[in-house]
């Protein structure tokens, strides 16, 4: 690990991570001859930020959305969206909050986005990726889907 140029090799080979990821082997090497908890961790690397908080903005996104609450529901979702860009289930309830509120453009936009991330999605194998939602909640997901111009 050189530190000074912030590369990580494995033998000749350079191994490529994430900058977070880099910080927190070097942190941990660092830190080697005492035991790291996660509050440490928290505050080292990610300033105190819950590195998973876009799991729970996700969920309740989608929470906000199963209640018809479209309003609170699509910010929540563009945060998760923020926080992790590549998380293709905050990008689907992005997409659905934002066609349930009637924002038609960012929902196509997330639908786009999806797509470049998951090019099979569709309505037709909605199911295969959110297998435990009850079929009433399924079929409203999908209907927004639908809307925001998830194909078929």
């Amino acid at each position: 690990m050189d530190t000074s140029r912030r590369e990580l090799r494995r033998g000749q080979q350079l191994v490529a991570v994430e900058p977070q990821v880099f910080d927190l082997l070097q942190y941990l090497i660092q830190s080697r001859e005492r035991v790291v908890n996660r509050d440490d961790m928290l505050a080292a690397i990610w300033q105190g930020r819950d590195p998973l908080m876009f799991m729970m903005h996700t969920s309740l996104a989608f929470a906000h959305f199963v209640a018809g609450s479209h309003d609170l529901a699509w910010p929540l979702a563009e945060k998760a969206c923020h926080e992790q860009p590549h998380y293709v289930a905050a990008i689907r309830v992005a997409a659905a909050c934002n066609a349930a509120a009637g924002r038609r453009a960012e929902a196509r936009r997330h639908v786009e986005r999806a797509l470049r991330l998951d090019p099979n999605l569709r309505i037709s194998n909605l199911k295969d990726r959110v297998s435990t939602l009850r079929p009433d909640v399924l079929a409203k997901f999908g209907a927004a889907l639908r809307k925001a111009g998830l194909p078929e």
